[in-house]
């Protein structure tokens, strides 16, 4: 039994023998909010759009190299580039604009047709098809008149971006009043798929025929118990195959939750089935996903949560994993990949470079285990800490700290009565010097 919990341990702890490192080379505050990232054409410089202005910064150091003005009326901002680097494309509100890539300055504008009286409208989102000169737009209309006569509804449009002018609505029967924000592109430009918001559904878009392929469904809807519905935050195709998609969120299997679903998925078209849950079920749940990238020719994954984790795709193992906190190297809403090279942001902006196979000197652990875990309430955890700098921090799963003290014997078991506490999923962190180890802790009756 107890080899049993002390493997259970090891594996929710945070990974002691990594297979690569994460190096952080610089992590810059911005003074104004951040609504998205996308690494310039050339690679050596990113773009930003803030609150007030458009920053073009050097990748090297995250230094502002240009600034150029936008509409301060209109928060909220898209961004994507042409198939040939030489445009980019930006959406706010109910306007899809075409800029130079060399200047930002103004090519061609699209806004929407006038919504009908009551109503407001804007663009959630916009992709751009790797193969054809079209942008595919998510939008969103909603009612602002008197309270219960009116309905929001969403669509997918495509324009054509040589000439800005609309080309179909390819919205999937039945989703015109589902919500959804999020939806991806295959990069031979088969396919468009996205996920809803409630009673879940993966829904896929042939683009040569521009009608719906299949529907997946994911999860029902508990809300109106008291339960919750899915809540989808990630999609993403493979970089290498279009049949493979990936997506991430909180997908409960029953009214009371017990049984969520909650991290990484792999979705087949062909199968029209999750072909793999291994970090979305059980103990490897990659929990609170804000974004997540494929690279290295589709072998590797990095997931930016809770933890920051990279996935070996090839064998489903964690080759690094790291608790981040709000505001730390790492911390990103919004990730962006060059030749291992990570830029995200959050409140900051930061950047890390992978470095795989990184060899690893094996040094004996400061706690040997955790136990028993999942618990009702007292902990037991095994200490080999030389250090007389040891103490202990305990945070809610939202990352809350809720209890901190001093371990005064290094050398023993240390223990650790969490009763008073709800029932739900805790973090552990123990401090032995500069050496610090993470355990998530169960806590069930």
């Amino acid at each position: 039994m107890k080899k049993l919990v002390l493997l259970t341990a090891l594996l929710l702890a945070s990974v002691a023998l990594q297979a690569g490192e994460l190096v952080f080379h610089w992590n810059k505050i911005c003074e104004s909010k951040i609504f998205d990232l996308e690494l310039m054409p050339d690679n050596d410089y990113f773009v930003i759009v803030t609150a007030n202005e458009f920053q073009v910064r050097r990748t090297e150091d995250g230094e502002i190299f240009k600034t150029y003005p936008k509409d301060e009326s209109f928060k909220q901002h898209d961004i994507e580039f042409s198939i040939d680097s030489t445009k980019i494309f930006l959406s706010y509100g109910e306007v899809i604009e075409k800029r130079s890539v060399e200047d930002f300055s103004l090519i061609k504008t699209y806004t929407m047709p006038p919504a009908e009286e009551g109503y407001s409208q804007r663009f959630l989102e916009i992709k751009v098809d790797p193969k054809k000169p079209y942008i595919y737009a998510l939008e969103r209309q909603w009612w602002v008149g008197t309270p219960g006569l009116g309905t929001d509804s969403y669509g997918i449009c495509i324009y054509n971006y040589e000439t800005m002018e609309k080309v179909a609505d390819i919205t999937p029967t039945g989703f015109e009043h589902k919500y959804y924000e999020n939806m991806a592109i295959s990069n031979d430009g088969k396919y468009l798929s996205f996920i809803n918001q409630g009673e879940s559904y993966l829904v896929t878009i042939d683009l040569s025929t521009q009608k719906e392929l299949q529907r997946f469904k994911i999860c029902n809807n508990y809300s109106d118990g008291g339960g919750s519905g899915g809540v989808p935050v990630c999609i993403k195709f493979s970089e290498l195959n279009s049949d493979k998609i990936y997506f991430s969120g909180n997908f409960p299997q029953s009214l009371e939750g017990k049984h969520a679903n909650d991290g990484l998925y792999i979705y087949s078209i062909k199968e029209n089935k999750i072909i793999d849950s291994s970090f979305g079920v059980g103990e490897n749940r990659l929990l609170d996903c804000f974004d997540f990238l494929i690279f290295d020719n589709d072998s590797k994954l990095i997931f930016s949560g809770y933890y920051l984790s990279i996935i070996n795709l090839i064998d489903m193992s964690i080759e690094y994993k790291k608790l981040i906190n709000y505001g730390e190297p790492g911390s990103w809403l919004k990730i962006k990949n060059k030749d291992n090279k990570f830029i995200g942001y959050s409140a900051y902006i930061s950047m890390g470079i992978y470095e795989p196979n990184v060899s690893v000197k094996e040094i004996e652990k400061d706690i040997k285990t955790v136990y028993p875990n999942p618990t009702t309430g007292r902990l037991n955890i095994e200490l080999n800490c030389i250090s007389d700098k040891l103490k202990f921090e305990l945070y809610e799963q939202n990352g809350l700290l809720i209890k901190s003290g001093i371990i005064e014997n290094s050398s023993s078991i240390f223990q650790l009565d969490i009763s008073k506490y709800a029932n739900s999923i805790y973090f552990i962190k123990l401090f032995c010097g500069s050496d610090i180890q993470t355990f998530k802790i169960i806590k069930e009756n």
